[in-house]
């Protein structure tokens, strides 16, 4: 209400209901204070101090060749690609996140241009599945070429493109994909191929405790598992990396179901990883975790109440559009009898709060 001069007026329902503070809002960490924003300060540097560290020469010296492995395990893709995506690849149209760009004649990883969403879905291939659903020799040699083009650039080391999260989808498409990318491949390859798969899961390793809060840790845990199924490692380091997913299951899923970043984009995403982890655990003969079970059991309802009526998700909190075809896959997931949600209270939220994680 506007008075004359154009003040606003206070509103008298307000003054009744008593100020609305960001701690009286529920599933919401307490307010900054001195403690926590100097706790806050603390973990940041100890985060970039262990980045460092796990970029540094000696740690990527140290990361080690090819493990010793009679097979790999397969770690099937949960999704379907498209055939036509994969006849425009094979004519040099990339269109990755909204962004299509030609290279007919020459390698996609010279391009330059594009926004950082595309080169991110480039790099972390995503696009086998599409190869996948093609089938034939010909996807199999250009799969193989395209990988071939990145083991010699970047399978070293890249700060950029061995980010944890964009290396944790970047393996999980590889082990998903291994026909296509290894039948008929010589021995350079394979054994390229091998070296920079563990060298990845090794840094992953290193480096999660440099992350941030937030669905990139999930995403990275998501290719050190499958990573190591792969690898038939299955002792300690397997282990420690479950325990890691559970501390970030309970820091991360809400009370009623929802992401702690209110993201429905971040929510679908972080729901399609653990649906992989346990599909992967599950092939292996291994029992999945508790923790993980339960997440699942949470969030897949809630995709439903984010879905609009066209299939897509809710677009709040900086979430994008996207395709159906994920939040309607999500739904085969849930569990015996689960309904949609009515609300979901702590999940959506119009107040933008100091601090996203506890």
């Amino acid at each position: 209400m506007t008075g004359a001069t154009g003040i606003q007026a206070p509103d008298p329902r307000a003054e009744a209901l008593g100020p609305t503070t960001h701690a009286t809002l529920p599933g919401l960490p307490p307010a900054w204070n001195k403690r926590s924003l100097a706790r806050a300060k603390l973990d940041a540097v100890l985060r970039q101090g262990k980045a460092w560290a796990a970029s540094s020469r000696l740690s990527i010296a140290t990361l080690g060749r090819a493990p010793s492995v009679a097979a790999l395990n397969i770690q099937p893709d949960i999704f379907e690609g498209s055939a036509d995506e994969a006849n425009a690849l094979f004519q040099g149209r990339y269109r990755f996140a909204g962004e299509t760009l030609l290279s007919p004649n020459q390698t996609p990883w010279t391009l330059i241009g594009a926004n950082p969403d595309w080169h991110e879905a480039l790099h972390d291939f995503h696009w086998l599945r599409h190869f996948t659903a093609a089938g034939g020799e010909a996807s199999q040699r250009q799969a193989r070429a395209l990988l071939d083009g990145w083991l010699k650039r970047f399978s070293r080391f890249d700060a950029t493109w061995w980010r944890p999260d964009l290396a944790g989808r970047r393996i999980t498409a590889w082990v998903g994909h291994l026909p296509l990318l290894l039948e008929g491949a010589d021995l350079p390859l394979r054994e390229g191929f091998l070296e920079a798969l563990a060298r990845q899961v090794r840094y992953i390793g290193r480096a999660y405790g440099a992350m941030e809060p937030g669905k990139g840790r999930i995403e990275a845990l998501m290719g050190v598992i499958l990573g190591h199924l792969a690898l038939g490692q299955w002792g300690r380091p397997l282990a420690r990396d479950l325990r890691r997913l559970d501390q970030a299951l309970a820091q991360q899923i809400l009370p009623d179901g929802g992401h702690a970043s209110r993201n429905p984009a971040d929510h679908l995403t972080v729901l399609e990883a653990l649906v992989r982890i346990r599909t992967a655990l599950a092939n292996a003969g291994q029992v999945p975790g508790v923790e993980l079970v339960r997440a699942i059991d949470r969030l897949t309802p809630a995709v439903r109440f984010f879905r609009l009526g066209d299939g897509r998700l809710a677009t709040f909190h900086s979430a994008t559009p996207g395709r159906p075809r994920g939040s309607s896959m999500c739904w085969r997931w849930r569990r015996p009898r689960a309904r949609r949600p009515r609300a979901c209270p702590t999940s959506v939220s119009s107040v933008s709060r100091p601090g996203a994680w506890p």
